[in-house]
């Protein structure tokens, strides 16, 4: 149980913080855009014991017209790090679980293109969990509310929203900001997270696509979430749980993303993401817990 409260905690802290408004870059990507897509996935676990995981995947991002904006679309995946027995399992899974992502004329996501099948995808991965009913009463009520709809598609926009959303409302001013802003969780959109964002151009730059160079920045923002201002999301979160009285002592977030796009269509060429978690969560009967979540990715993107 402490191990399901570390990660339902960690579940429910995907979101990323956008920059205030202050516009200057504009959304303009091709219809027919393609990139081969190359991703690096490191996780490091600190508890009693230091675990740390890579997964290193590939695959292609297809834009086309849609009559609401954009179809964005995921394919022809390819996976290293992961024993080569479940390869293809896990191509399988991750192939369900990347749906077309329908977006506006101004870069905003819309919806998931085919909630049904996102659906479907999640409740075979939570299948083995739904067999351990017997042995945690109310669980399946408990998972049940991460299964709607709102909520795939909110945990589903993520990605959009680490690539472009967040940084829409970005200013390329040389000057640095720091903003107090309330983020949605992704999992309950009435409840607003408080957290802090700093953000600043790291540098302007050039880069290509198709042949011809672009004219291209680097940004980056961090964003920092504590344990009070998690305290609505976090009691919601327990009055669900199967087993009462789990007590989150502490809970802090950093997270730290940098993008290298181009300025004028917000085509993405490199992004990198930290995500620090600290938690201290206290059971009963099994004890107090502390553990450290570390997330590094890097996404390059070829044309």
């Amino acid at each position: 149980m402490k191990l399901l409260a570390i990660s339902l905690a960690l579940f429910l802290l995907g979101q990323t913080a956008p920059a205030p408004a202050a516009a200057e870059l504009r959304f303009d990507w091709p219809r027919d855009l393609v990139a081969r897509v190359d991703t690096e996935r490191t996780r490091e676990r600190r508890a009693d014991t230091t675990k740390t995981t890579t997964v290193r995947a590939s695959y292609r991002m297809r834009v086309s017209a849609h009559p609401e904006g954009l179809a964005v679309s995921y394919d022809e995946f390819a996976m290293q790090g992961a024993p080569e027995a479940e390869q293809s399992a896990i191509v399988d899974a991750v192939t369900a679980m990347s749906p077309d992502l329908i977006v506006g004329p101004g870069g905003d996501f819309l919806r998931v293109g085919d909630i049904a099948r996102l659906r479907a995808a999640v409740n075979e991965m939570v299948a083995p969990l739904l067999s351990k009913g017997d042995t945690l009463p109310g669980l399946k009520g408990f998972l049940d509310q991460f299964l709607t709809d709102e909520v795939l598609t909110g945990f589903a926009g993520q990605e959009w929203e680490l690539l472009v959303g967040a940084w829409k409302d970005m200013s390329l001013d040389t000057e640095p900001f720091t903003a107090d802003i309330e983020a949605p969780s992704p999992m309950w959109p009435d409840v607003k997270i408080p957290m802090t964002v700093i953000g600043r151009l790291i540098e302007r730059t050039g880069c290509a696509r198709g042949g011809a160079s672009r004219e291209c920045a680097v940004l980056e923002l961090r964003s920092s979430v504590n344990q009070a201002a998690m305290e609505p999301l976090l009691k919601r979160l327990m009055s669900g749980l199967p087993v009462q009285g789990v007590r989150y002592e502490r809970l802090d977030v950093v997270t730290r993303s940098r993008i290298r796009l181009e300025t004028r269509t917000m085509v993405p060429h490199e992004l990198s993401t930290t995500k620090t978690v600290d938690v201290t969560v206290n059971v009963p009967q099994e004890g107090r817990t502390t553990g450290r979540q570390i997330d590094r990715r890097t996404t390059r993107f070829s044309y």
